[in-house]
């Protein structure tokens, strides 16, 4: 029993001792990725990408414009039986999930793309990032977002390293941030 009890006060101070190491520093990974060179290559490559899949989009829905019209002067001018009139909103229903799940389609390869877009800059901004904090002794690094969820509530402004990610990117840093300085 002599011998437990100095084995567990060493185990239970070794984390209190290593908190004393512990340095945590933040940064605003949206902000940095927002003022990457590459940034507007993006933008314009998703924007044109968008537009190329809206104009698929677009068909599919004059079609169903085309063909509701086409219905709807039909009934209008000829005496259709119940079974040609199901038949006509069953069609005019079927084009109408189409056309939603084509929206949806949209949506989602527009995310994949920025997805595959984004993905070599947030890892040029992950090495950044390690970089800084490895020549400033920080144990962690947190994500201060100013969009979306933030990891961080409260740090000291010492300890935002963004400006420094900026110069180790090779990014002049804006003027509006300068000022945090």
């Amino acid at each position: 029993m002599k011998h437990i009890l100095p084995v567990l006060l060493l185990l239970l101070s070794a984390p209190l001792a290593s908190l004393g190491q512990l340095k945590i520093g933040y940064t605003n990974v949206e902000v940095i990725l927002a003022y990457l060179p590459e940034q507007e290559a993006i933008s314009n490559e998703l924007t044109a990408y968008r537009k190329k899949l809206a104009e698929g989009q677009a068909i599919k829905e004059q079609y169903f414009q085309t063909k509701y019209t086409e219905y709807a002067e039909r009934a209008q001018t000829e005496n259709l039986s119940e079974a040609e009139t199901e038949q006509m909103s069953a069609e005019l229903q079927k084009l109408q999930a189409d056309i939603q799940k084509a929206g949806q389609d949209l949506e989602s390869k527009m995310a994949r793309k920025q997805s595959e877009l984004i993905t070599p800059l947030l890892q040029k901004v992950q090495v950044a990032i390690e970089a800084v904090a490895q020549k400033l002794g920080y144990t962690y690094v947190l994500n201060a977002s100013s969009a979306g969820t933030s990891v961080l509530i409260h740090g000291r402004p010492e300890d935002d390293i963004t400006l420094k990610v900026f110069t180790q990117l090779g990014i002049p840093i804006p003027e509006e941030l300068q000022s945090g300085e």
